[in-house]
């Protein structure tokens, strides 16, 4: 079987990605053609602010890809991922970052200030898109967004909960093996 090389990802421009947003937001919560065109605006604002950052998930790939990767055709008899193979995958692996850079090892890296700061620009961003949603939607529509949004918050903080749970796991049962 040949190695299958997947095809990268096509990273989408600021404009596609607010109006990938502004259909989604005007779907879920019954937006009218005005609030539409008014969100589109507001959407391409943050978009542009933002970057081309990669959107969606950070692990680049869908849950089903994930699944997949356990049944690995690179595996020897006993299912285990050879060293070889291991190596060739971390080789050939290559995910654009934010600057288009192909590794993030290559990304600078921020202090501790620059990462603050960043935090900082962000969050005025995001209260800055807020109270402008506020004045497009309806009440109803406005508190259905917040609703979802304290929502996916709420997903996101258990899945990082679980994330840090289990590598305490790991690395208990690392130590656990060390000292055997």
């Amino acid at each position: 079987m040949a190695d299958e090389v997947k095809p990268e990802r096509k990273q989408i421009t600021p404009k596609e990605r607010a109006e990938k947003m502004t259909e989604r937001m005007a779907k879920e919560y019954g937006l009218n053609d005005t609030q539409k065109k008014e969100l589109l605006d507001l959407n391409q604002t943050l978009t542009e602010k933002m970057g081309d950052r990669p959107a969606g998930p950070r692990h680049h790939g869908k849950r089903g890809d994930m699944a997949k990767a356990h049944k690995n055709p690179k595996a020897n008899k006993e299912g285990n991922v050879t060293r070889e193979n291991r190596e060739r995958k971390d080789k050939d692996r290559v995910l654009p970052d934010q600057d288009g850079r192909k590794n993030r090892a290559d990304a600078p890296k921020l202090s501790a200030e620059e990462r603050e700061k960043r935090m900082q620009e962000m969050k005025k961003v995001r209260e800055d898109y807020q109270a402008q949603l506020q004045k497009i939607m309806n009440a109803d529509q406005y508190q259905a967004f917040t609703k979802k949004q304290a929502e996916r918050e709420q997903k996101r903080q258990e899945r990082g909960d679980k994330t840090k749970e289990n590598r305490s796991k790991r690395s208990t049962s690392e130590k656990g093996k060390k000292q055997v």
